[in-house]
């Protein structure tokens, strides 16, 4: 974990020990969220005699810029120390009590951030929201990550491998003949993580050990494990919509039917007690900020629509059975106060937490929670911005010169010098090509259409890809217009 995320997890401890109140103290879990990303820190709370080393230490420590967080918690030792002009297991000098009880609480937390790292809190309702950064290594490569449902462990895919790691250890295990891997989703019990990949659902165990074939699925885009034994999820077979198959392998059940106007139902998420499932529903070619979230009982099939404007709906589990509808929009991550039991949304959805990693293009995004509440997302703003980069045989990555970009199904001409890819356009995705020696972007079609999956022709003269349509093609330097092939 980052170092400045044990700071500021000292920071929220230590001002509380000196104030006797929570720094962060909203109504809700939502207003909470927000307060910790935007609210002005009260310092005036503290003691009038709060010595002035004891004051910066503290301002250092909660400071919300990371360049200017103090970079190491073994300075805030050597700051008190240097206060109380002590060592650590001396006694208080006479007149600097507040310096020797702020002096034991730098140890005490430390241990316990050291110890624990992740906030183990025994009343969900009273526990201070504890933000911290994990570092995942020179292993991980921009791809999903999941937290397990005890919050120990965190599984994700670097270079379309699986790796998995446990929050106490340093570096993370690569699960082997995983390749291809994408869009993971852990078993109920933790022990099994499924995924998609080469045109199959598959599961392996966290330990390791053998990759098992469930059914085919050459589009995946989500599943959920239920107590139940069985997975639902989004494949191939049922048309866009979900299906239903056991967590031992079979053939597919469907399970949801589109609605009038609807292309897809993708990354579900089953509720606890396994009555229903959340859903995104797709509606326009023009990405899923528009898409809607949907709740459909498992007992009778009707569904509700829940959330109009965002994508991969999940339910954030709270205190007595209460909880709340997370989604993310533009990059935004929202919540909204929800019952499980009625399978309603109420209240006004709030943000609490900004440039969350999420892909428009697909409507996934890159973030997780864990049974106990605990959070884990990626940052990277919205659009899910990309690089490209080369892959070298050796496993190394080099990025190319083109600034970030809402990249997608890139593909290299035989020639090895351009690159055809597609980008969203305002209404729609266009094909485009770039030419990496010269660092240069060409758009190759116009119009509101929706164009995707560019393929080279042998000789690099032409591209064809799919149109609304039909297949179309055109030439690669640009010239004309794109022709209908079929």
């Amino acid at each position: 974990m980052d170092k400045r995320a044990d700071v500021w997890a000292f920071g929220v401890v230590l001002y509380e020990l000196l104030t006797g109140t929570r720094l962060f103290n909203g109504e809700t879990v939502s207003h909470t969220f927000a307060d910790v990303l935007r609210a002005p820190l009260d310092f005036d709370r503290l003691p009038k005699d709060t010595p002035r080393v004891v004051r910066e230490l503290l301002r250092r420590c909660l400071n919300r810029d990371l360049k200017l967080r103090l970079r190491d918690i073994g300075e805030a030792r050597v700051a008190l120390q240097e206060y109380t002009g002590v060592e650590e297991a001396a006694p208080a000098p006479v007149g600097r009590k507040t310096g020797w009880v702020v002096g034991a609480a730098v140890l005490a937390v430390m241990g316990a951030v050291a110890g624990l790292g992740w906030w183990k809190a025994t009343r969900p309702v009273e526990r201070p929201l504890v933000r911290l950064d994990v570092d995942l290594g020179a292993e991980y490569s921009g791809g999903d990550v999941i937290l397990s449902p005890d919050g120990g462990r965190l599984v994700f895919v670097s270079k379309g491998r699986l790796f998995t790691r446990r929050l106490h250890q340093e570096k993370a295990v690569e699960l082997a003949g995983t390749d291809g891997a994408f869009a993971p989703f852990f078993s109920p019990d933790g022990q099994w993580v499924a995924f998609g990949s080469s045109g199959k659902l598959r599961k392996i165990s966290v330990e390791g050990g053998a990759v098992i074939a469930l059914c085919d699925s050459f589009l995946f885009r989500g599943g959920a494990w239920g107590e139940d034994h069985t997975i639902i999820a989004a494949l191939t077979s049922n048309r866009g919509a979900l299906s239903r198959i056991p967590d031992a392998g079979g053939t597919p059940q469907p399970l949801t039917e589109l609605a009038a106007g609807e292309i897809t139902h993708r990354w579900p998420q089953i509720l606890p007690g396994g009555k229903a499932v959340l859903f995104t529903t797709h509606t326009s070619i023009s990405g899923f900020d528009g898409a809607n979230i949907e709740v459909m009982s498992l007992r009778d099939r009707r569904r509700k629509t829940l959330q109009r404007g965002g994508t991969f709906g999940r339910y954030f589990p709270g205190p007595n059975g209460t909880g709340h509808l997370v989604y993310v929009n533009k990059g935004t991550l929202f919540a909204v106060p929800f019952d499980p039991e009625a399978l309603e949304a109420r209240g006004t959805p709030l943000p609490v937490a900004q440039e969350v990693s999420y892909f428009n293009s697909i409507g996934s995004a890159q973030f997780d929670f864990s049974q106990d509440g605990t959070l884990v997302y990626r940052g990277g703003g919205a659009g899910g911005l990309a690089t490209l980069q080369w892959l070298e045989s050796d496993g190394r990555l080099q990025p190319l010169p083109a600034k970030p970009g809402d990249y997608g199904q890139p593909h290299l001409s035989p020639d090895g010098k351009l690159i055809a890819l597609t980008l969203p356009s305002g209404t729609g995705t266009d094909i485009w090509r770039y030419d990496w020696q010269r660092d240069t972007m060409s758009k190759l079609t116009f119009g509101d259409g929706d164009f995707r999956f560019p393929v080279w022709s042998p000789d690099g003269r032409y591209l064809v890809f799919r149109a609304e349509s039909g297949i179309t093609w055109t030439r690669a330097d640009g010239a004309g217009k794109p022709q209908p092939l079929t």
